[in-house]
């Protein structure tokens, strides 16, 4: 339950929304960035994160409104985040803690698809790609590394998402229990980065 003297847990709880229904708003996007710099659950990157994907999300003048009155370091976000950041998972079970209320089926989907997604990017990034978005369009490029890398990514991608979606639907139709994302992570289909020879293929 939401307590009056603490009405932050109201506006996390509307950001987050958001997050999951993948919408940017300009009153999300300044309650982000409000939530970022009171360090709310201790989340700051998460928020600046959600924050500049929103900002980035608005019209000009909305973004240009926001922009103004950000400090230096929060404007950083702003050029660096390219995709919306996975909801933490103690920031998800904090939040289930306040109101007692089940989440919807398509609500539950789409924290585990965020989760995935972020899992993905940072396994691109690895090899310094900014997201597996990123990474696969190197498909076919005439440099051997990053062609068998981005091959690689493809298939993996593929594999994850094919084998996520089908357990989900098994724990919506109550076929399974619900797994923490953090356990659920630990289930997808393992990647290892390919080796390739020197030299022209």
């Amino acid at each position: 339950m939401y307590s009056v003297n603490s009405m932050y847990e109201a506006m996390v709880d509307g950001v987050i929304v958001e997050v999951t229904a993948g919408r940017s708003s300009r009153w999300a996007a300044m309650a982000a960035w409000w939530l970022g710099r009171q360090q709310i659950l201790s989340a700051r990157d998460f928020w600046y994160g959600v924050a500049a994907h929103m900002t980035n999300g608005l019209s000009a003048e909305e973004q240009q409104s926001i922009q103004d009155q950000l400090l230096s370091d929060e404007k950083a976000y702003l050029s660096t985040v390219t995709e919306l950041p996975a909801i933490p998972a103690f920031v998800t079970s904090t939040i289930d803690g306040w109101v007692n209320v089940p989440v919807s089926d398509e609500v539950l989907k789409r924290r585990y698809q965020l989760a995935i997604q972020e899992m993905m990017n940072a396994k691109a990034r690895e090899r310094g790609y900014d997201s597996m978005t990123t990474a696969v369009t190197y498909s076919g490029d005439k440099n051997a590394t990053f062609a068998a890398e981005a091959a690689a990514l493809k298939d993996w991608r593929s594999d994850v998402w094919v084998y996520s979606l089908a357990e989900l639907e098994k724990v919506i139709a109550k076929q399974r229990p619900i797994p923490t994302i953090a356990d659920f992570l630990t289930e997808l289909p393992a990647f290892s980065w390919p080796t390739t020879q020197s030299g022209e293929g």
